[in-house]
This record gives C-alpha cells, sequence and structure tokens, in this order.
C-alpha cells in the first residue's frame, strides 16, 4: 500500500515550494528507509526529487500576459503610433496550460481603437483552442505632444522653448488634432487662448503670417518688358507662395495675387 506523505523544508526557494507542497508518492521499500531516517536525510531529499522531477510541467498563462498580448494584436490591426496599453475592466483568471505554446487571436475586430470597448478573444494551446472570452476593456494610447509651460493669448507667437514634450493618451484627443513634436512652432502663432499644461493641437495654431490681413502691400504684375504696379490692401493672411485676396486701393477691385515677401504681392494675367 502507497503512503502520501507531504513534506517541509525550509531550504526550499519560493519558486520550487509549489512543487514541493505536491502529494509524493513514496514506494513501501522506501517508506522504511525514511521513516528510520532523520527529516533531513538523503534519502528523503532524493525521493522528493524523483517525485518533483515526475510530475508534468506545466505553465501559467496570467491576466498580464493575456492583456499584454491583446495589445500586440490590436497594434497590428492599428499600427498607430505609440505605446497601446490594454486594460481588463473584469478580472479574469490565471489559465493552467500544458506548455508555453499558446496562441491569442481577436474575433470580431472593432474598426476603430476607443478608450472603452468590448473585446472578444480566443486561446489556443498548441493550435488547440482551449476557450474563448468576451471582455470588456479599456485602452490608452501613449504618444508624444507639445506641453506649453505657460499661457498663451491669441496672436501671441510661440516659443519653442516653453514647450516640453511629454506623454499624452491619443485615444483622448479628436483623431490627427495634435501638433506633432517635429514640428517647429516658433514658425506658428495662437489663434485662440492656449493653457499651460494641455497637449498643442493645430486648431490652437496658425502659421506666422507673413503678410497681414488689413496690411498695404505693393502689387506688381509683368508681361514681358510690360511691369504695372499699384498699391493694395491684403484681405487675409499668407505666408510663404501663398495666393490671398487683395484689393486695389485705386480701383478698390479684389484680384488674387501671389506673396513675393513680407511687402510684395504679384499678379498674374
Amino acid at each position: 500500500m502507497k503512503i502520501y506523505l507531504i513534506f517541509f523544508f525550509s531550504i526550499c526557494s519560493a519558486g520550487t515550494l509549489e512543487s514541493i507542497l505536491a502529494p509524493l508518492v513514496i514506494t513501501p521499500d522506501e517508506q522504511e528507509e525514511i521513516f528510520a531516517a532523520k527529516p533531513d536525510s538523503q534519502a528523503l531529499r532524493k525521493a522528493i526529487t524523483q517525485q518533483v522531477a515526475s510530475k508534468k510541467p506545466t505553465y501559467m498563462l496570467t491576466e498580464r500576459k493575456i492583456s499584454e498580448e491583446v495589445a500586440v494584436q490590436l497594434k497590428k490591426k492599428f499600427p498607430a503610433d505609440g505605446e497601446l496599453a490594454v486594460h481588463f475592466l473584469h478580472t479574469m483568471r490565471n489559465l493552467t496550460l500544458p506548455n508555453s505554446n499558446w496562441t491569442l487571436s481577436i474575433l470580431d475586430c472593432p474598426n476603430t481603437l476607443k478608450t472603452n470597448m468590448m473585446l472578444p478573444f480566443s486561446i489556443a494551446c498548441d493550435g488547440e483552442e482551449i476557450g474563448r472570452w468576451q471582455m470588456p476593456v479599456r485602452l490608452e494610447l501613449f504618444g508624444k505632444a507639445y506641453i506649453a509651460s505657460r499661457d498663451y493669448a491669441r496672436g501671441d507667437n510661440l516659443d519653442a522653448g516653453q514647450f516640453e514634450v511629454s506623454s499624452v493618451d491619443l485615444l483622448k484627443l479628436p483623431n490627427g488634432s495634435l501638433v506633432s513634436t517635429d514640428t517647429d512652432v516658433s514658425k506658428y502663432e495662437a489663434v485662440r487662448p492656449i493653457k499651460a499644461n494641455g497637449p498643442l493641437m493645430w486648431a490652437d495654431i496658425d502659421r506666422i503670417p507673413e503678410v497681414r490681413k488689413g496690411q498695404v502691400v505693393d502689387i506688381v504684375a509683368s508681361e514681358g518688358l510690360l511691369k504695372v504696379t499699384a498699391k493694395g490692401i491684403a484681405m487675409e493672411n499668407g505666408s510663404g507662395s501663398d495666393f490671398i485676396k487683395v484689393r486695389n486701393i485705386q480701383s478698390k477691385r479684389e484680384i488674387h495675387a501671389q506673396i513675393l515677401n513680407d511687402k510684395t504681392v504679384k499678379v498674374y494675367f
């Protein structure tokens, strides 16, 4: 008759404690030898070692590993810039698998990433599906953004030295609205008040105009050897080689002209 003994000994590390606590099967021949020995005898150590070695290996799949793999799979389907974090809103118990050869597949993938969503997925081990789950999740997609260190009033030129690059949750912002951190903000001005400690949005700024609305400019027009000049008033802001509306001061006629510099625009026939 086999006797099942459970032994504890302090020299075991925390990593092997679970294996040591498992029931040990001791043969009748080993019983007398173990009972006659002290608890720290070599026979006892040998019996425990043999029993632990014969135990079938398993792999513990934790909730953290599962959520991290969900993030990996979502990033493959939505290759957005930034670091994606997935948080399960309900606790998911750990899974004991025969080995670490497991895969996760997202079922019925959403069309876009949202902060809160219901996510169905399945898990398989060695190619065999072991279960399906539908979990409510909270997503965070962290990306880099410019953060103003002070308030800006409408019309203020931006100072690049007063902006820091920090991480923000992109899913809480309108799509495509964040000013990328490779933008030279010193070439822009505020078109509405900008509060300190908030991410810089494209709706907050516009390029500093080379020609401003209401500014008097020289209008030039040429064709062959003929060159005509006149004074005009810019009807809108513009920069670089933009075309803007200009009103001829003398004729009161509005025309479209291209900006040559901060004082001159050109009309093409």
